[in-house]
């Protein structure tokens, strides 16, 4: 297992939810589901609660200690949320932590925070007082894991290579993966999902599934396959993707590919040069076999001429198209030779 909260989980499945929660963590989704549990662990308990959200760089001390200390007039338990409790100053947080020390009957808090300095006064008596719950977002190399097992608490049946495809598209931010998987398990219906599905339901308006779509393109221009390579760009066009942003996208890959040609090292260590995860790393090096470093080169000039004649008033979607149409007839007409023209 690699979720985080599982710990967070098991506590209350067991026993009542604590007064004083403090979620400290960089991961958004995390502090948000953390919330979420403890919130739905109350409601099986008293059936309904008030409920304050309250936002540190917003609401003063008094305010939050005014929430704090009233208790709620129509139900038996109030919930208490102050989002950013971090960003109080340290002596508004020492002016709020005697309160949060001797809670009301009926009165829970959730304080939400990026970073926690426990050198300060305040954070040494929350870690005393309050449940601690880290919210770190997964290393890197357990995020496909940490995808896998995300999908199968929504009935989602993600193929490994769909969970790895999902992440380079998507990024390693924990809560753009959750919107995407929910995206995926409506449109899934209890059916397995793999890469082609993936490919279709991402939208090529989020960054990362924006240069994945040019990875996309790049692999159609090397393979000859224009028609492939036109309909990415029309895409990638059609949701305000600056051509300028498509062509230093696409100048970037076939960088990579110069620099992975002839590579013989494991796909971790290739990876950690390019700047890529080991899976997309061993497809460059794959794209980089057929391409070639001249190949790849010849592609960064006539991408470099494509960049002038935008900048100098040309046609930008006229331009691209030409140079992906000239870039992948190129490739076709050189099928038995894995190396594109250098002129």
């Amino acid at each position: 297992m690699v979720d985080g909260l599982a710990p967070l989980r098991a506590e209350l499945s067991k026993g009542p939810p604590r007064s004083l929660y403090v979620l400290v963590g960089e991961d958004v989704w995390a502090r948000e589901e953390a919330c979420r549990i403890i919130e739905e662990a109350l409601a099986q308990q008293a059936g309904s609660f008030d409920r304050q959200v309250l936002f540190g760089d917003e609401a003063g001390p008094e305010a939050i200690m005014t929430a704090i200390g009233t208790g709620s007039l129509f139900q038996d338990v109030r919930v208490v949320i102050v989002r950013g409790f971090d960003r109080l100053t340290a002596a508004d947080q020492d002016r709020v932590v005697p309160i949060l020390s001797r809670l009301p009957t009926g009165v829970y808090t959730i304080l939400t925070c990026r970073t926690a300095d426990r050198r300060r006064s305040a954070f040494r008596e929350l870690s005393r007082v309050g449940r601690w719950v880290s919210c770190d977002p997964p290393a890197p190399e357990v995020l496909p894991r940490w995808v896998a097992e995300r999908a199968r608490s929504m009935g989602l049946r993600l193929s490994a290579g769909a969970a790895r495809l999902l992440i380079e598209l998507t990024g390693p931010d924990p809560k753009m993966l959750d919107t995407e998987l929910d995206k995926l398990a409506v449109y899934a219906q209890g059916q397995p999902v793999d890469e082609k599905t993936v490919q279709e339901t991402a939208s090529v308006a989020v960054p990362q599934a924006a240069e994945h779509a040019v990875f996309r393109m790049a692999e159609a221009v090397a393979g000859g396959r224009a028609e492939e390579a036109l309909v990415l760009l029309d895409r990638l066009l059609a949701v305000g993707e600056p051509p300028l942003v498509v062509l230093s996208i696409l100048a970037r890959h076939f960088r990579l590919l110069a620099l992975a040609a002839g590579s013989t090292e494991p796909a971790k260590e290739l990876g950690a040069r390019l700047g890529v995860p080991p899976f997309a790393a061993e497809r460059l090096r794959r794209q980089a076999g057929a391409v070639g470093v001249e190949g790849a080169a010849a592609a960064l000039r006539r991408i470099l001429k494509a960049d002038l004649e935008i900048k100098t008033g040309r046609d930008p979607r006229l331009t691209l198209e030409t140079l992906v149409v000239t870039l992948a007839w190129e490739r076709k007409s050189k099928t038995s030779s894995p190396k594109l023209s250098t002129r």
